[in-house]
């Protein structure tokens, strides 16, 4: 039976306006399957599809859905920003099959696969909606990027996978759509574009900042190269880099001895609180004797 004959009433349908764009030509399978799900939608609303999402790459070194293989990094880092968002127990069995390449700008047609699922036929909506849930944390951030926003909020590990997404869109010079509709909610588009890019990596980009500061320990080791280890604590130990000659060698760097003096620390740090980097660069020793006011 045709699903005109199962719902008489979709006769009056007129097809979706998005279907009159230039993006119908480039991808006519992907236009297709999103028509259908659309029209079924609006003749039963409570319609439930597989999700299924197209990663469109597209900029300047795109041309004529040509697929350059400096790309496939990209797919790669998007598939771990969403194992990285998905909840613990399905990130060894969830991931995203590419199944199919459309023309144009390369669209690339994307399921969710589950390596424990018993049967091709059986829809686990309750880890489709968890899925759903981690592309749209991973969307969020997009647009976040792509809107320039000066306030984001997001774990650490979601800030590293999106820098590693950048750097492989940033290799292979090409921008990031991502349009999925999901079996229950709306179609949504996100992208990167060179907007989004931009700002990211200035936001990745790591800046200094020096300032002079008194450190004190005792020394746990030295070299010949000038690079003293002071050990503060229990936990916690400092490098500290061109100690002359002269001071190295004299009893005041004995290991074990307790040691003061006054630094030149430069800490290089990016916009997203990744783990800073720091360098501490000798500059004069202080006595025992000498107050802390006195060393600033």
């Amino acid at each position: 039976m045709s699903l005109t004959d199962r719902f008489p009433e979709a006769d009056g349908f007129v097809h979706p306006d998005w279907l009159d764009s230039d993006d119908t030509e480039d991808d006519l399978p992907g236009a297709a399957r999103k028509a259908t799900l659309e029209a079924l939608r609006r003749i039963d609303p409570l319609t439930v599809f597989p999700l299924r999402l197209d990663v469109r790459l597209f900029g300047g070194s795109v041309q004529d859905g040509a697929f350059d293989f400096r790309a496939s990094p990209v797919l790669q880092r998007f598939d771990q920003e969403l194992q990285s968002a998905l909840p613990e127990e399905l990130q060894e069995s969830a991931r995203l099959q590419f199944v199919g390449v459309g023309h144009g700008s390369v669209v690339i047609h994307a399921l969710p696969h589950f390596a424990s699922q018993a049967s091709e036929d059986e829809l686990d909506l309750g880890a489709i909606s968890r899925i759903e849930s981690a592309l749209a944390q991973i969307l969020d951030l997009h647009d976040s990027i792509e809107n320039q926003s000066q306030d984001i909020k997001v774990p650490a590990d979601r800030w590293e996978n999106l820098r590693k997404l950048v750097k492989a869109l940033d290799s292979a010079d090409v921008n990031l759509e991502v349009d999925y509709l999901s079996p229950n909610g709306p179609r949504r588009k996100s992208q990167i574009s060179d907007v989004g890019r931009e700002f990211a990596r200035n936001l990745f980009e790591r800046r200094d900042k020096t300032f002079v500061e008194p450190i004190n320990g005792s020394v746990y080791g030295a070299e010949l190269d000038g690079k003293v280890t002071i050990r503060q604590n229990k936990k916690s130990k400092v490098l500290v880099e061109d100690v002359p000659e002269d001071i190295l060698s004299s009893d005041a760097f004995r290991l074990g001895r307790y040691v003061r003096m006054e630094v030149e620390t430069t800490i290089k740090a990016d916009g997203v609180g990744g783990q800073p980097l720091d360098r501490h660069i000798f500059l004069r020793l202080i006595s025992h004797d000498q107050k802390l006011s006195d060393e600033n």
